[in-house]
């Protein structure tokens, strides 16, 4: 039951997210009776029917039969898109039910967290198609996930299930685009053009060092005064610092040329880190701090270019794929240098972690260096103030209500990363899985910036923005009355996919509203705006968690579905005068580039 409920809101968003579901009636599916009658054999075996009309039936061996039916209905129909995930998720059930007589194990935690007894299930050691977890087989490959007693239909669900409502979603997602309208050929088509690949490889090093210098700092200034406070000053020191670099370079960055604004960053966020190195080395503390702090201010600077630089690159059409490959990018070296500043400190020391850092940056460089040398555009000659670029952002409809309702938002996922290390202390019980949920938030959003790519019309990109804030409220909001860590981690991980989905989307639509002579400045400010309120939730984290980490949850949930609301009310009505049209389809009136 609530597997097809999910199957049905997924297909509701995949029509949300533009999929035409009319062109389902054209797909043709082989065996398509075998799925039918092992629905029906299912509801059949697992309810009152079965007794009632006192048929012969094994209810173990028929539930396996089942499975081996749906796994031939998959198999027979491999070839189209996202049955590949569909077949490996009924597979991996149907092992786990064979392994366990016909039927899947469950934990007795999982159990309870769905608000079932836990004797119905102690009694005899299973209960319908499922059977205890303790007395199983392969039980991870079990109902491990489960939903809380508070979501309807609350129900515990397996990794098989989970694959196989992602194949189901892609299948109606792919099969509902006209043909030709795949995302693989123009991600390829991007990586054609030699100067955005130099951009890609420039900012993929730079964001290396960026992690690894912020990962390694905060490793070795723990390691070094054992003080919380000490690393949250760091914290905000260096988030502080990114705010006054933005408001500081907002009317600068559109008078050069953007991959000489580029390469000069990194030039000098290279010999900075070349002095930061005998601090470290000497224990100077604030020293340390102070100079990475500045490193951030310049790198302020950075985002903004980049993100203006893409439509100057790349032809109008592949624009939004651009901006796709760019976020994947970004958040694939946010995994890799966490993962090597901690190492770097732990095996080498904080000296040889910064000088890796300086190679990041040399490198970034010297992949600028080849078209730093152009000159700027003519219109970028134009000079802009602070208060031209600020009101060119607050005239633009789509771009105030971007910049806005990210703020919300932002200040949402602040709260949230404050208080998860108090909720998996306090409500689950490890106190060391912080980490690991972060883990989880990352690989959500580079699944989401991936699945990003295939929304190609505007009114569909602006009203994703609405539905993922109310898609990341709604997964907090789960989060918040989850007793089990598995589902935790699947909640927070696709709080990330939804929270991902929004960033690709945010670069495309700020680029195809605002002229490019003001791209570089709207950019800061807006990222100046929005960093401010990640302070804002970062400095009412400590006083929420005094009411609860379940709480802070809340609260961090209910902000989200605030910035659903402004994002829906500035982002959905109304198209607010596209000047580029970067998404095709159903946008207004094209206007000629400023």
């Amino acid at each position: 039951m609530i597997l097809g409920a999910l199957v049905l809101v997924g297909v509701l968003l995949a029509w949300q997210l533009g999929a035409n579901l009319g062109r389902l009636r054209l797909v043709q599916l082989r065996a398509s009776w075998i799925a039918f009658v092992a629905l029906g054999i299912q509801i059949l075996l697992f309810t009152p029917a079965l007794r009632a009309l006192r048929l012969p039936l094994s209810e173990s061996n028929a539930h396996l039969a089942t499975y081996a039916a749906l796994l031939a209905f998959v198999a027979a129909n491999i070839r189209l898109p996202g049955f590949v995930l569909a077949a490996t998720g009924c597979a991996l059930n149907t092992i786990v039910i064979a392994a366990n007589g016909g039927r899947m194990p469950v934990s007795l935690s999982s159990w309870t967290a769905t608000g079932r007894a836990a004797s119905d299930l102690t009694r005899h050691g299973a209960y319908n198609n499922v059977v205890l977890a303790s007395h199983a087989h392969l039980a991870w490959l079990g109902d491990v996930f489960a939903l809380p007693r508070a979501v309807p239909l609350a129900n515990s669900l397996s990794v098989g299930d989970l694959l196989l409502l992602v194949g189901v979603i892609i299948f109606v997602f792919r099969a509902s685009l006209p043909v030709g309208q795949g995302s693989v050929g123009r991600t390829r088509e991007t990586l054609s053009f030699g100067a955005f690949r130099r951009l890609l490889a420039g900012r993929t090093v730079s964001k290396l060092g960026d992690w690894l210098t912020m990962t390694a700092v905060v490793t070795w200034l723990y390691a070094e005064t054992r003080s919380s406070l000490l690393v949250s000053a760091f914290l905000l020191l260096r988030m502080g610092a990114t705010v006054l670099g933005g408001l500081m370079v907002t009317p600068l960055l559109d008078r050069f040329a953007r991959f000489r604004t580029l390469w000069f960053i990194e030039v000098l966020r290279g010999a900075l880190m070349l002095v930061t190195i005998p601090l470290a080395a000497l224990g100077q503390h604030y020293g340390v701090m102070g100079s990475v702090a500045l490193s951030a201010a310049l790198s302020s600077a950075t985002d903004p270019s980049a993100s203006s630089l893409i439509p100057e690159l790349l032809p109008e059409r592949l624009v939004h794929a651009g901006n796709a490959v760019h976020g994947v990018a970004r958040n694939v070296m946010m995994v890799a240098g966490t993962l090597a500043g901690g190492l770097a400190v732990a095996e080498l020391g904080i000296s040889k972690a910064l000088l890796l850092d300086v190679a990041t940056f040399a490198l970034a460089a010297v992949l600028y260096q080849r078209f730093a040398s152009g000159t700027a555009p003519v219109r970028e000659r134009v000079r802009f103030s602070r208060s031209n670029v600020l009101r060119a952002v607050l005239r633009q409809r789509v771009a105030l209500g971007l910049t806005v309702s990210f703020t919300v938002v932002t200040m949402a996922m602040a709260i949230l990363n404050a208080s998860l290390p108090a909720f998996f202390d306090q409500r689950l019980g490890d106190a060391h899985a912080y980490g690991y949920g972060m883990a989880a938030i990352g690989a959500g959003l580079l699944c989401g910036e991936a699945l990003s790519s295939c929304v190609r019309r505007d009114a569909v990109a602006r009203r994703s923005v609405a539905l993922a804030f109310l898609f990341c409220g709604g997964a907090i909001f789960v989060l918040s009355e989850t007793t089990t860590q598995a589902t935790a981690y699947l909640f927070l991980f696709l709080l990330g996919a939804g929270d991902g989905t929004t960033e690709v989307v945010y670069d495309t639509l700020f680029q195809a509203r605002l002229p490019r002579n003001v791209l570089g400045g709207a950019f800061a400010v807006a990222a100046a705006i929005q960093r401010t309120g990640m302070i804002m939730g970062f400095v009412l984290a400590p006083f929420l968690l005094g009411f609860g980490s379940t709480t802070a949850l809340e609260i961090s949930g209910s902000l989200c579905l605030a910035g659903a609301l402004l994002a829906g009310a500035a982002l959905v009505r109304g198209v607010g005068g596209v000047t580029r049209q970067y998404l095709e389809g159903d946008s207004a009136v094209v206007a000629p580039p400023a």
